[in-house]
Protein backbone atom coordinates (compact mmCIF):
# COMPACT_ATOMS: atom_id res chain seq x y z
CA UNK A 1 0.00 0.00 0.00
CA UNK A 2 1.10 3.42 -0.91
CA UNK A 3 1.87 6.00 1.38
CA UNK A 4 0.22 9.53 1.22
CA UNK A 5 2.50 12.05 2.25
CA UNK A 6 2.28 15.04 3.84
CA UNK A 7 3.00 17.43 1.06
CA UNK A 8 -0.44 15.56 -1.30
CA UNK A 9 -2.06 16.31 1.81
CA UNK A 10 -1.54 20.20 1.70
CA UNK A 11 -2.19 19.83 -2.24
CA UNK A 12 -6.16 21.75 -2.90
CA UNK A 13 -6.19 18.75 -5.58
CA UNK A 14 -6.22 15.75 -2.96
CA UNK A 15 -9.38 14.58 -1.68
CA UNK A 16 -9.54 13.08 1.42
CA UNK A 17 -12.13 10.73 1.30
CA UNK A 18 -14.24 12.22 4.37
CA UNK A 19 -14.25 15.35 1.98
CA UNK A 20 -17.47 14.74 0.44
CA UNK A 21 -20.43 17.23 0.29
CA UNK A 22 -22.45 15.81 3.31
CA UNK A 23 -19.47 16.12 5.46
CA UNK A 24 -20.14 19.82 5.63
CA UNK A 25 -21.64 21.10 8.69
CA UNK A 26 -23.19 24.10 8.06
CA UNK A 27 -26.53 26.19 8.96
CA UNK A 28 -29.00 26.31 5.87
CA UNK A 29 -28.61 29.91 4.18
CA UNK A 30 -32.06 30.94 4.52
CA UNK A 31 -31.77 34.41 2.99
CA UNK A 32 -30.31 37.58 3.92
CA UNK A 33 -31.05 37.29 7.61
CA UNK A 34 -28.18 34.59 8.06
CA UNK A 35 -26.10 35.57 4.74
CA UNK A 36 -23.49 36.45 7.22
CA UNK A 37 -22.90 33.42 9.49
CA UNK A 38 -23.55 31.45 6.57
CA UNK A 39 -20.94 32.94 4.54
CA UNK A 40 -17.84 32.64 7.78
CA UNK A 41 -19.02 29.29 7.98
CA UNK A 42 -18.61 28.17 4.97
CA UNK A 43 -15.74 30.16 4.31
CA UNK A 44 -14.08 28.32 7.38
CA UNK A 45 -15.27 24.49 6.16
CA UNK A 46 -13.63 25.22 2.47
CA UNK A 47 -10.87 26.99 4.01
CA UNK A 48 -9.86 23.41 6.86
CA UNK A 49 -10.05 21.47 3.85
CA UNK A 50 -7.76 23.23 1.73
CA UNK A 51 -10.85 24.21 -0.54
CA UNK A 52 -11.34 27.52 -0.73
CA UNK A 53 -9.59 28.18 -3.43
CA UNK A 54 -11.96 26.87 -6.01
CA UNK A 55 -14.35 29.60 -5.09
CA UNK A 56 -11.86 32.63 -4.45
CA UNK A 57 -10.52 31.55 -8.01
CA UNK A 58 -6.78 31.20 -6.12
CA UNK A 59 -6.82 27.56 -7.54
CA UNK A 60 -6.90 27.43 -11.30
CA UNK A 61 -7.35 24.70 -13.65
CA UNK A 62 -4.05 23.58 -15.44
CA UNK A 63 -4.79 23.35 -19.11
CA UNK A 64 -1.49 21.85 -19.87
CA UNK A 65 -1.91 18.73 -17.65
CA UNK A 66 -4.68 16.58 -18.26
CA UNK A 67 -4.35 14.84 -15.16
CA UNK A 68 -4.41 17.69 -12.89
CA UNK A 69 -6.95 18.96 -15.10
CA UNK A 70 -9.08 15.98 -14.16
CA UNK A 71 -8.22 16.57 -10.52
CA UNK A 72 -10.04 19.69 -10.74
CA UNK A 73 -12.73 19.45 -12.27
CA UNK A 74 -13.22 16.42 -9.63
CA UNK A 75 -12.69 18.99 -6.86
CA UNK A 76 -14.47 21.20 -8.04
CA UNK A 77 -17.26 19.49 -8.09
CA UNK A 78 -17.36 18.54 -4.69
CA UNK A 79 -16.75 22.55 -3.95
CA UNK A 80 -20.28 23.15 -6.17
CA UNK A 81 -21.94 20.30 -5.03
Amino acid sequence: MSKISLADMQNPLYLHPGDGHNSVSVDKLTGAANYKEWRRSMEIVLASKRKLGFVTGLVKKDAEDEVKADQWDTCNNMVIA
